[in-house]
This record gives C-alpha cells, structure tokens and sequence, in this order.
C-alpha cells in the first residue's frame, strides 16, 4: 500500500508550490548545499591575476572565480548559506607565469623575479574567509633562487599556518621530467638528483618535514610519471613515487 504521505523528494515538483514547479530555495538547505557543492566547483584551475599593481596599492582575484562562484549570487539568503564553500571545494592557483601587463608592464615576464607571487599569497592569506576556508593552495615557483633564502622559508611556514589546516603545495617547475635532447637514464637522474638536493637543503635549514606546513612538489605530467615507472628501479620509483604524491 502506497503511504498516505510521502517525502519532499518523492512529491511530483509540480504538487510542492502550487502548479508552477519549484525552485532551488524551495528546497531543504541540506539538499541546497548539495547542490551547492557541484556547482561550486570549478571547471578550470582558479589562479591568481592582478587588477592593480602599484607602489601604494596591490588587487587582484582569481581568473575564473566569478562563474564558478555564479550560484552565490542568486540571492541573499543562498550567498549566506554558500558562504567560503568555494575555496572548500577548489583549489586556488599562484603562478606569475599568468600575471598580465599589469603586473609585468612592457618588460615581459621575468622568472627570477617572485615578488608579485609571494604579494599575491600574502594578499590572499590576510583574509580571514580564505584563512579559515582554503582546501589547497598551489603556489608555483619558477626560479631555484628560492632554495638558497631562508627567509622565504620563513615566509612560506608563516602563510602555510595562517591558512592551516589547508595544504600548501609549493611546485617547482625545474623538477620535472621534460622531453629534452638528454637521453631518459640523464633524465631520470636529474629528476632524483634534484630531488635529493631539495630534501637535504631543508633539512640543513631546520626545515624538516615532521616540523613544517608546507610541501615542495615536482610539476609532472602523466606521461612523465609514466617515463619514471618505465625507466626506474622498483626502489628508486617508490621514493619518487612518494614525492610526486606527498611532496618533500
């Protein structure tokens, strides 16, 4: 026998409000931020640009932040409930490989030069919203002028516990495994050669893993991490296996 009353869900959508179907905010908030939580999540990687850069003041968002946060706009009453679920749900991006004009001027880009990165991080860490929100923050550095400065140890620990318990992942685009005129033995050295030389600088700089809040990671792509399988000892391919997924 059929209930005599049945659940919101089960109900036609044209019995719930009169004959004109129902909307998003008809629903439970439970079923909302359902939702939500698809439709918040972006579609293309969330990375930082600058609307303004100048000696007396520093702005700037996320390209493609405004239509994956679409939904929070809809009313009040869904802004309020959605509230820092984006930066839940996604992960945001620095890398001054796509800051524009604005920040680079007519010079050009200039890979040594990581000062709009770490303005950029230190912006976006000051909010408390991203602070308390965060899921994962991927700050790429171009340059390997970062290993040998302690004070950017420093700075990366101090923004990697404001945003705690978000992850920050520091990628280092030298550490890869790149097609280059190097036969893939050279390759494959370099790339755990690097590697190494990451692990030990840390640690001669007191920056150990067990003690640290932020993780360096190599940028490799599928068919790199396939080479290393391909090329590698077992051994030597758990190592950098455990790199790849957990970082130094």
């Amino acid at each position: 026998m059929k209930p005599a009353v049945q659940s919101y869900v089960d109900r036609p959508l044209s019995s719930r409000r009169g004959t004109g179907g129902t909307s998003l905010m008809d629903l439970p908030v439970e079923l909302r931020l359902m939702i939500a939580e698809y439709a918040l999540v972006s579609a293309k990687p969330l990375t930082w640009y600058y609307s303004e850069y100048t000696p007396k003041r520093r702005a700037g968002s996320f390209k493609h932040l405004s239509q994956a946060t679409a939904l929070t706009r809809v009313c009040r009453q869904l802004h309020h409930e959605t509230a820092g679920l984006v930066w839940k749900l996604n992960t945001v991006h620095f890398n001054q490989q796509h800051f524009d004009y604005v920040y680079w001027g007519t010079n050009g880009p200039d890979s040594s030069d990581m000062s709009g990165c770490f303005d950029a991080l230190r912006l976006f860490t000051q909010s408390a919203v991203h602070a308390a929100n965060t899921r994962e923050i991927v700050f790429d550095l171009q340059s390997s002028i970062w290993r040998y400065h302690i004070s950017l140890y420093n700075l990366l620990e101090k923004w990697a516990t404001n945003v705690s318990p978000a992850i920050l992942k520091v990628t280092y685009s030298p550490w890869g495994f790149f097609d280059t005129k190097a036969t893939t033995e050279d390759t494959v050295e370099r790339f755990m050669s690097l590697g190494r030389q990451i692990l030990h600088k840390l640690h001669d700089k007191g920056f150990g893993k067990a003690t640290r809040h932020w993780r360096v990671f190599p940028v490799l792509t599928d068919v790199g991490r396939r080479k290393l399988k391909t090329y590698m000892e077992p051994s030597k391919f758990r190592l950098a296996l455990e790199w790849i997924e957990e970082g130094i």
